[in-house]
């Protein structure tokens, strides 16, 4: 069935917006190639990261006179990723500042990548191999087909990561207000 584009996002944005701000937040606090960057510039490279691999569906709906499985499209494929990665590692003595954004950019898209393997397909080894690989599948047994995600248990690990985003924003407001 064919579902319109902003229920797509809706749906794919609850959990790769709070792992983003986790793993960005983290990568920030641990990491000394960071310190030299805009803390705020870092979290909203971070957080673009983290979602933009699905800007692929406005593509697919908008664009596209052949349309096919969004995550066969080059921003969900791991290929592309090693050679921005690869590009990056380059320019890292040129430009420290645009290794350190992009950097952040890139694991991010590697967390929404690895993410999206939980409980969809991911062509890990493309082009090498032309297969998806997914933990779970999910079946289709409710209409609409959202509501296959939501009462499956992945949909569980999904609000986890959010209740895990949002006891650490809480303690950092709160670290935050004792200075």
């Amino acid at each position: 069935a064919k579902h319109g584009p902003f229920s797509l996002l809706c749906f794919m944005f609850i959990a790769h917006l709070p792992a983003g701000y986790l793993l960005t937040r983290g990568l920030q606090i641990r990491s000394s190639c960071f310190v030299k960057l805009d803390r705020k510039k870092l979290m909203i490279v971070g957080l673009i990261g983290s979602v933009f691999p699905d800007f692929d569906i406005f593509y697919l709906y908008f664009f596209s006179s052949h349309p096919k499985h969004h995550h066969l499209y080059w921003t969900h494929l791991p290929v592309y990723w090693l050679l921005i990665l690869t590009i990056l590692f380059l320019v890292k003595n040129w430009r420290a500042d645009l290794f350190g954004y992009g950097i952040i950019f890139v694991a991010n898209v590697f967390l929404h990548l690895i993410l999206d393997t939980v409980a969809g397909d991911i062509w890990w080894l493309y082009p090498i191999v032309d297969q998806p690989f997914c933990l779970v599948t999910v079946p289709a047994l409710y209409h609409p087909w959202w509501l296959n995600f939501v009462w499956h248990w992945t949909f569980g690990l999904e609000v986890s990561i959010c209740i895990v985003v949002v006891t650490v924003w809480i303690k950092t407001q709160k670290n935050l207000k004792k200075f």
